[in-house]
């Protein structure tokens, strides 16, 4: 959701707006998103992984549709989240273990790209599979992986493997009344669990999180 309190969504080569009246507004075409986030500047960033041998995006698409693109080249870039003050882009690389960091500029740009979250994967794999990703208040950062919810801390670092039946998670995000539940899908399934964490919105005001521990 937006700030506007629009549903955004990459359906197919384009991306879209639908307001609580049903009506669709498309906002950018041409390339065919996996996941976005939309802050509350009203900026979007979407991913897109690009079929087997192209070049991979992460787009960036400003409110009135302009669309641009902040980086290229990851190998399967696929969830993507903002920080909780929202100084910070993350893009996991499905095809590594590695979770991207990039400072977020005045203009909505990316800017001094790193690798920074390392993730576990099987002993047979060289990825580590991960799909959509949130935050909480606090700056831990959730990743759906083949292994299942995997929470990175503010150093990079997974603290905890939450599993679920069958372990591959495809979907991860915070929701309920207090915006402490959190929802995990998996291929036919769609769990929930009470944590005592608040989600981050990305379309809402910035959250300063307290200073990282080591």
């Amino acid at each position: 959701y937006g700030p506007d309190g629009r549903l955004y969504a990459a359906e197919g080569p384009r991306v879209v707006a639908h307001a609580a009246d049903s009506t669709t507004t498309i906002l950018a075409q041409g390339f065919i998103g996996r996941d976005m986030v939309v802050a509350h500047s009203g900026v979007l960033y979407v991913t897109e992984p690009g079929l087997p041998g192209a070049i991979s995006h992460v787009w960036l698409v400003r409110p009135g549709g302009r669309k641009q693109i902040v980086d290229t080249g990851l190998r399967g870039p696929t969830g993507v989240t903002l920080s909780p003050d929202q100084s910070l882009v993350y893009v996991a690389e499905s095809q590594t273990h590695w979770i991207y960091s990039y400072q977020v500029q005045a203009d909505g740009a990316l800017a001094y790209k790193q690798r920074y979250f390392w993730l576990h994967t099987g002993d047979d794999e060289e990825g580590s599979d991960a799909g959509a990703m949130c935050c909480d208040e606090t700056g831990l950062l959730y990743v759906a992986t083949e292994l299942g919810v995997q929470i990175c801390d503010q150093a990079g670092r997974v603290e905890a493997i939450l599993t679920v039946p069958g372990n591959r998670v495809t979907g991860v995000c915070f929701g309920g009344e207090h915006f402490d539940t959190l929802f995990v899908s998996t291929g036919s399934t769609v769990y929930r669990r009470r944590l005592h964490a608040t989600g981050a919105r990305a379309w809402a005001a910035p959250v300063l999180p307290a200073a990282p521990k080591l």
